[in-house]
């Protein structure tokens, strides 16, 4: 539920509930965008040593060497969901627009001057501690591909949303054990920094600038701490018919990283959105 929240539009809060979601995630959009603005927009995490401060645009992400191989291996997997689709359902058309039975996610969209990831979520996973207790669980950094070239929506002004979403999973904690307020970095340190946010009762870039201090929970997020890119693409939808309900199909990856900095997909799936609903 909460990655659906945060996948959607992020409407306004009120300064009790967000302090209630603070400490497991932040999805204040006036404080995500002031974050995406910084350090912790995509471009600069990705590419660390980029000198330019305009956000990055997916025709220069997917050229990056950390995202290398990236856009191919979507390419196979089109190719193949293509192919089974056409194995399976040989009279039910498949392509980019609404002509079509199933109609395919645009791929040119990936290598677009006019969309990029936008920062639409941040959550503590400090539960995952038991995956490997050492990097004290995880931080995601969530973000969602938008359109640049058409007017902002909404009452918090938010860009074209698109469905796909990029997260950068980073380790808790990293390699350096102590903080720049003189503090060890221990789980319980970081624990501790993620609850002392419910207790600030702030906004937009104030709140942005507190959680990037030195003794701030963001103070420890950097590109060394990534772990792995997932990607969660809606890769084709049907409308309903008269020969099928309403279906969505989407792609997962997972992308780890290596000691070359590049990643390597190392899964794939889908889901109907017609079969999670009757299973409810």
């Amino acid at each position: 539920m909460l990655f659906a929240l945060l996948c959607g539009a992020l409407p306004a809060r009120t300064a009790p509930a967000a302090a209630l979601e603070r400490g497991a995630a932040i999805i204040d959009p006036l404080v995500l965008r002031e974050l995406d603005r910084g350090r912790l927009g995509l471009g600069r995490l990705l590419w660390p040593e980029r000198s330019a401060d305009m956000p990055l645009t997916s025709s220069q992400l997917f050229t990056l060497l950390s995202m290398s191989g990236v856009r191919e291996a979507f390419d196979r997997e089109f190719d193949r969901y293509i192919a089974r689709h056409k194995e399976n359902l040989p009279n039910e058309t498949i392509g980019v627009g609404e002509s079509f039975d199933f109609q395919l996610f645009d791929r040119s969209l990936l290598e677009s001057p006019d969309t990029r990831f936008v920062l639409a979520g941040i959550v503590n996973r400090i539960d995952r501690a038991y995956v490997s207790p050492a990097s004290c669980g995880e931080i995601r950094l969530i973000y969602r591909l938008t359109r640049t070239d058409v007017s902002l929506i909404g009452e918090n002004a938010v860009s074209q949303r698109l469905p796909m979403t990029l997260n950068v999973v980073l380790k808790a904690r990293g390699d350096i054990p102590i903080g720049r307020n003189g503090t060890a970095i221990t789980c319980a340190e970081i624990a501790r920094r993620w609850l002392a946010t419910g207790d600030l009762p702030l906004t937009g870039a104030e709140l942005a600038q507190k959680l990037l201090a030195g003794d701030g929970p963001l103070d420890l997020v950097g590109y060394q701490n990534i772990d792995r890119i997932e990607t969660n693409l809606q890769i084709a939808h049907a409308p309903k018919s008269a020969v099928r309900d309403f279906r969505t199909d989407y792609l997962l990856k997972s992308l780890t990283t290596t000691a070359g900095a590049a990643f390597r997909g190392i899964a794939a799936g889908k889901s109907d959105r017609s079969r999670s609903a009757s299973g409810r």
